[in-house]
């Protein structure tokens, strides 16, 4: 497998750092859009990574992030913005020549959606299916370590509270999900346009 230079934004993420990690193990060069320098992002310098900051929402900042870049990873913060978001990375990642993106979307994606950001996610996903780039849509569930803000209700007892019905979940832990990230954008064509929820994960090579 030939090694490619490979963006990731949301790097400071639970997702995205996973990637990061996972990804220059497999020998990958990787350059990591950061929103603003801190302790993370130092971090990623001390690895090895290309740091650059910008915002997703400024598509000059997208444009200069993207130039030279083979593959990438795109996660949206929980703001407002993401359709525009998407649109403009897509754009940007058509004119780099871009040959391979992962989207972080949600499980809960659908145009029927009550929920404004499942619909929003939805509508992210069009946007990258009518670019005609090579997509690949992760659909992850709740992750893993939100359950960590319910801690204090945790400790006491075995209930967790919350406006939802019975039923079964399956959470998924940040450095999983970077695992798999890792996995589809080294080798991404088995993976062209595919909607992978997280319950087969299992199916992508995740380790080296």
């Amino acid at each position: 497998m030939a090694s490619s230079k490979i963006l990731v934004t949301g790097p400071t993420g639970a997702t995205g750092s996973a990637a990061v990690v996972e990804l220059m193990q497999r020998g990958h060069e990787i350059r990591a859009l950061a929103h603003r320098q801190d302790e993370r992002s130092d971090r990623l310098k001390r690895a090895g990574a290309e740091v650059v900051f910008g915002d997703l929402l400024d598509f000059d900042e997208v444009r200069a992030a993207l130039k030279g870049i083979h593959r990438a990873y795109f996660v949206y913060p929980i703001r407002p913005g993401i359709v525009q978001a998407t649109a403009q990375f897509a754009q940007a990642a058509k004119e780099a020549g871009v040959d391979a993106v992962v989207n972080m979307s949600q499980k809960s994606a659908r145009e029927d959606s009550l929920s404004i950001s499942a619909q929003q996610h939805w509508l992210a996903e069009r946007v990258f299916d009518w670019s005609g780039l090579n997509v690949t849509h992760i659909r992850p569930t709740y992750f893993a370590e939100w359950l960590l803000y319910l801690a204090p209700m945790l400790k006491q007892g075995d209930t967790i509270y919350g406006p939802f019905t019975t039923g079964r979940h399956a959470p998924i832990a940040g450095e999983d999900q970077g695992r798999v990230i890792a996995g589809i954008l080294s080798n991404p064509e088995p993976h062209r346009g595919r909607f992978i929820p997280s319950m087969v994960w299992s199916s992508i090579p995740m380790m080296r």
